[in-house]
């Protein structure tokens, strides 16, 4: 059986080691010095002197060769109990994600079977309905497709990685109309004003699945923020380099200790909140390798701003 090690070294070993190297050195020293001391020393009180300067200096020089020592050693030690806590942390989060991803997995194999029912009745009902009620039918099935494609990602959770979201050529302006029409049927949207700032026609490689769900979330918070008769601007702004769609309300807006907390998992100020809407939307963000920045609006209540790199041959790119 081998030896514990520490650093790879054997502790028994080195300690034995470097105690009869100080053995050494330090009899060499003293009687080294004492000889140089009574060759160059004239009388018995210049020889105490010599000694006494001579072991304030051994006492100096040994004290610091101990201080750097101990100081290394204990800074390699501290390093280590970083490295180890960071593993530790990695580890517990890795298997944090397994479970999540066992649950949610099990969650969305249920709903796609009960997905599957809604499915074979939506496609009855499509042969049945008027034309002038076609719209609905296709606003029902876009949302089948979303709930479709979140089961999917609830069976991948813990596994997606920028790399691994498909993405397509989309039309910007199409696509956040298509969200903020969508969004505006909702219970909690339809007594706010909606509107929408569009910027010149714009392509990019995106997967509007995930970004649609973002904005709906967006849209969704702020008519949460603004209640009743609230206004609601999304901007499709094109910056260089960066595709950004902006949210802004004219609600309360969010204090600067809000803003740190807010886009922590299961972090809510609402009775009836999960406080995921906003970590789903940063992870969306993250998926495009972008980001999301909470801010104020010059309409006076909260900024939501979805900042998505554009990087040719990257995850977010121009197209035609």
């Amino acid at each position: 059986m081998k030896k514990n090690r520490i650093y790879g070294f054997r502790p028994f070993r080195v300690s034995v080691k470097a105690a009869g190297l100080y053995i050494i050195l330090c009899a060499g020293y003293i009687w080294l010095s004492g000889r140089v001391a009574a060759q160059f020393s004239k009388s018995l009180s210049t020889l105490q002197i010599i000694e006494l300067y001579k072991g304030i200096a051994f006492v100096v020089v040994t004290g610091v060769m101990i201080f750097v020592f101990f100081y290394r050693l204990l800074s390699k030690i501290e390093q280590q109990n970083r490295e180890i806590d960071i593993q530790r942390k990695a580890i517990a989060g890795a298997q944090a994600r397994a479970l999540t991803g066992l649950i949610a997995g099990g969650i969305a194999h249920d709903i796609n079977n009960l997905l599957g029912v809604i499915k074979f009745d939506m496609d009855d009902l499509a042969a049945a309905v008027p034309d002038n009620k076609k719209i609905s039918i296709d606003r029902l099935n876009r949302v089948f497709l979303m709930i479709s494609e979140m089961t999917g990602r609830m069976q991948r959770v813990g596994k997606a990685r920028s790399d691994d979201v498909e993405m397509s050529c989309t039309d910007i302006n199409s696509f956040i109309n298509m969200a903020v029409e969508l969004a505006r049927r909702h219970e909690k949207v339809k007594s706010c004003e909606v509107g929408i700032i569009e910027s010149t026609p714009l392509s990019f490689m995106i997967n509007p699945f995930f970004l649609e769900h973002a904005v709906i979330n967006l849209i969704l918070n702020a008519a949460e923020a603004v209640e009743s008769n609230g206004k609601i601007a999304v901007h499709i702004v094109d910056r260089s380099g960066q595709l950004v769609i902006e949210v802004h309300d004219n609600g309360p807006g969010i204090s600067e200790d809000e803003i740190k907390k807010i886009l922590q998992p299961y972090y809510t100020t609402k009775e009836q909140g999960t406080g995921l809407g906003l970590t789903t939307v940063k992870t969306c963000a993250e998926l495009h390798g972008g980001r999301l920045e909470i801010g104020r609006s010059p309409l006076g209540g909260a900024l939501f701003s979805l900042i998505l790199p554009v990087k040719e041959g990257k995850i977010l790119s121009k197209c035609n």
